[in-house]
């Protein structure tokens, strides 16, 4: 697969809101798209750009109603807005600003950013600030983390915490855990290779559960935290129970899109109490070739 960046950035919660965006990025070539999810949970493109952010950015996350961009090659990164309608990068940082080798960036609850590199386990908790700089708040050695975790999501339980899950799709080990308050992960549950099912290709919270999906199967799971960490089994979609092919899920202000990548195909779900329901099972066609999603940083009246 081409080294692309898809992202859809975190919606704001407006009472006249109609509809929410979601931000498309390409690494390669900077090219970036708006889309626009309806009340209809129909997707449409509200504005396509060249190179407004620019190129090689191996990772996105949004945090605090920014995006923190990063290329791991380098430690270059920069911080970036994105309105209804126009993007803007509002800071950049030189070469080495940030460690090499981070392999995810989680968007964490009160801003902040858990960075991991999954080669040594090494990583850092950090915020972006209101004057668009990253400070870095807690450094983590090697070994701190396990290594090798493929997947790294946030969950905000029903009890109002922030959980992180861990996952290896290669081997279907994975593990709960948190960030403490001086910016130390912590991990409350192990589950050792196979407790989990392997092969999972995305993973994606929503309304405190997660969705479990094999974009070559089709097979899913809907799964949920308790607050004893235990991880819960809701409910599960044998092959062929979803559409295949999807490469990205992401949380646009409780829906999940789904996003092709090879034919730009999408999807919106919805998940309640019991199961998920495709409530847009063709939600439109946009560009091919996005890879990575960010949730929607603003609402469009």
């Amino acid at each position: 697969m081409k080294n692309f960046l898809l992202f859809a950035i975190l919606s704001l919660t407006v009472l006249t809101a109609k509809a929410q965006n979601a931000l498309y990025y390409n690494s390669t070539d900077g090219s970036a798209a708006i889309v626009a999810l309806g009340a209809d949970n129909g997707l449409s493109v509200v504005k396509e750009s060249v190179d407004l952010l620019g190129k090689d950015w191996t990772n996105a996350v949004h945090t605090g109603g920014k995006v923190l961009l990063y290329n791991n090659k380098t430690g270059a990164g920069a911080i970036a807005t994105v309105t209804a309608t126009d993007l803007k990068v509002n800071n950049t940082f030189d070469v080495g600003k940030l460690p090499t080798g981070y392999t995810h960036l989680i968007g964490l609850n009160s801003g902040r950013v858990l960075c991991y590199n999954a080669t040594d386990g090494s990583g850092n908790v950090g915020s972006v600030t209101a004057n668009n700089e990253y400070k870095n708040l807690k450094s983590f050695p090697a070994g701190t983390l396990p290594k090798g975790w493929t997947h790294i999501i946030a969950v905000n339980t029903v009890a109002g915490a922030t959980k992180i899950v861990y996952y290896n799709s290669a081997t279907g080990a994975a593990a709960i855990g948190s960030i403490a308050s001086d910016g130390m992960p912590q991990i409350a549950k192990n589950y050792e290779a196979g407790k989990f099912t392997p092969g999972w290709t995305s993973l994606v919270s929503v309304e405190g559960k997660i969705i479990y999906y094999n974009a070559n199967t089709g097979a899913a799971v809907l799964g949920m935290l308790p607050p004893n960490n235990e991880h819960q089994t809701i409910k599960t979609y044998q092959a062929d129970g979803f559409p295949k092919g999807f490469t990205h899920l992401t949380n646009i202000n409780g829906k999940i899109v789904y996003y092709n990548a090879q034919t730009g195909g999408t999807a919106v779900g919805i998940v309640t109490s019991s199961e998920h329901i495709f409530a847009k099972p063709e939600a439109g066609t946009i560009k091919p070739n996005f890879t990575s999603a960010l949730k929607g940083m603003v609402t469009i009246k």
